[in-house]
């Protein structure tokens, strides 16, 4: 079962602030896509997250 992190929870496992998830979001076509759940709460996969990071890692 996929565990699902709002912003915070992103900037976290990033080591990141959430200005630069909002960044990510913004700037990085790459950067998977949130799911809206109401107006004020957003989350994102986390096994997404963590395969968008690997992916940067295999680039560098």
């Amino acid at each position: 079962m996929d565990k699902y992190l709002r912003v915070k929870g992103v900037a976290e496992m990033l080591s990141v602030s959430t200005s630069t998830v909002w960044n990510y979001v913004k700037q990085d076509t790459n950067f998977p896509k949130s799911i809206k759940l109401t107006g004020s709460v957003t989350v994102w996969s986390a096994n997404e997250i963590q395969a968008w990071v690997e992916s940067k890692r295999r680039r560098l």
